[in-house]
C-alpha cells in the first residue's frame, strides 16, 4: 500500500514500457489518509484500517469497469492494518466478485510471520496459484515454487 506513484516507479525500474496502457490504469490510494496527505485519485479508501471500506471501493471498481487484470499492490499491508480474519473472508468476496465480472487477480502478498491457518488458507484455498519471487537484479526475475508454509522465521 503504497502511494500511487510507487508501483509506476517499480514498473519503470523493471524496465517495463507502460505508456501504452497507462490511461487504462486504476489505482486505490490507501496511502495518502495514512499520513494525513490529499490524493488526486479517484478511489481513495479513507480509513484503511477498515476492512469494509476497502470492500466497498474494491466491488464498486470490480462492478464498474471492463473485465481486466487487478492488481493489488500488497496484500499483506491490508492484513496487517485490518487483521489476518477479516482479510482472508475480503478477499473471499472479491475473489467471487471478480469472477463473477470477469476480471483476473494478481496479489502481492509477503509471507509474514502470519499464523499457520492463514498461510494455509493463502496457499490452498484463496488463490489458484502461489509463486514465489524476487529480483535478483533490473531485468532480471526470479521465480521459485512457492513454499510459504515451510518459512523459518526465527
Amino acid at each position: 500500500m503504497n502511494s500511487p506513484t510507487k508501483p509506476e516507479e517499480r514498473v519503470w525500474e523493471l524496465g517495463l514500457n507502460i505508456v501504452p496502457y497507462y490511461k487504462r490504469f486504476i489505482f486505490v490510494d490507501a496511502y495518502n489518509s495514512l499520513i494525513m496527505s490529499p490524493s488526486k485519485e479517484k478511489y481513495v479508501v479513507l480509513n484503511p484500517d477498515n476492512i469494509n471500506e476497502f470492500s466497498e471501493i474494491i466491488i464498486k471498481i470490480l462492478k464498474e469497469v471492463p473485465s481486466s487484470l487487478i492488481f493489488f499492490d500488497s496484500l499483506s499491508t491490508i492484513m496487517d492494518l485490518c487483521g489476518e480474519e477479516v482479510t482472508v473472508e475480503a478477499v473471499r468476496v472479491w475473489n467471487s466478485v471478480a469472477k463473477l465480472y470477469g476480471h483476473d487477480i494478481v496479489y502481492n502478498f509477503t509471507a509474514w510471520p502470519y499464523s499457520r491457518q492463514t498461510l494455509t488458507t493463502i496457499q490452498e484455498e484463496l488463490f489458484n496459484y502461489v509463486i514465489s519471487t524476487g529480483m535478483a537484479a533490473r531485468n532480471l526475475l526470479s521465480v521459485h515454487d512457492p513454499a510459504i508454509l515451510d518459512l523459518n522465521y526465527a
